[in-house]
């Protein structure tokens, strides 16, 4: 009786130090894997994130466009006569049809530190109590201002709006996101946005123009 009370003593020893336990390289392996995983899993899920937000981002756009349309509707075709200095008076243009402040806000931007908020003087308004600030750029060219969509030489080319400043942000993944003149976004690198149009217009904000 005595040793069969020593032999299951010694069995749970066992089980409490022995068999059943980790042993430093087991341990090694788990956290080895787990890195691993992580590895692999994070990188994965802010690229989903990003994706997300640059799909935000498009729609905003288009948003705006849809909104520039009506307003070219109501002014004859003829575009607004904006400057590089002045692009917070595009929340005013638009407000008749854009009145959510929401719909300016690129959620990468906010992200980065790229968003119009830091050039207040540039990019931001207050309208009917309401702050904007814009993460966009409405096309600015001296070759549109003030100019009916009929001078447009190829408005299928044509940038309406793009993210912020004359050379593109490049907030997604090394791209910025463009709204042409028939709405479909693009999401193009900065080398291309230099690029010539078919009629040698250059850069981007030029497009369709000529």
């Amino acid at each position: 009786m005595q040793h069969q009370n020593i032999q299951v003593n010694d069995k749970i020893r066992r089980g409490r130090n022995g068999a059943n336990a980790f042993t430093l390289i087991e341990l090694l392996v788990v956290i080895a894997i787990i890195a691993l995983l992580a590895a692999v899993l994070i990188p994965v899920s802010l690229h989903a994130l990003e994706a997300a937000r640059r799909t935000k981002c498009s729609s905003n756009l288009r948003g705006i466009a849809q909104a520039m349309h009506l307003y070219l509707s109501d002014h004859q075709g003829i575009f607004p006569d904006l400057e590089w200095d002045s692009q917070y008076k595009q929340c005013e243009i638009l407000y008749p049809y854009l009145t959510d402040p929401a719909i300016y806000v690129c959620p990468t931007a906010q992200r980065d530190g790229s968003g119009g908020n830091t050039w207040p003087e540039y990019y931001a308004t207050q309208i009917e109590g309401k702050d904007f600030c814009t993460d966009y750029k409405l096309n600015d060219s001296i070759n549109v201002g003030n100019l009916c969509i009929v001078t447009l030489a190829d408005p299928a080319v044509f940038v309406l709006a793009c993210d912020l400043d004359w050379t593109p942000v490049l907030r997604h993944s090394g791209r910025g996101n463009f709204v042409f003149f028939d709405g479909h976004v693009q999401a193009l690198t900065g080398a291309a946005s230099l690029e010539p149009d078919s009629r040698g217009n250059i850069p981007w904000y030029n497009w369709g123009t000529q």
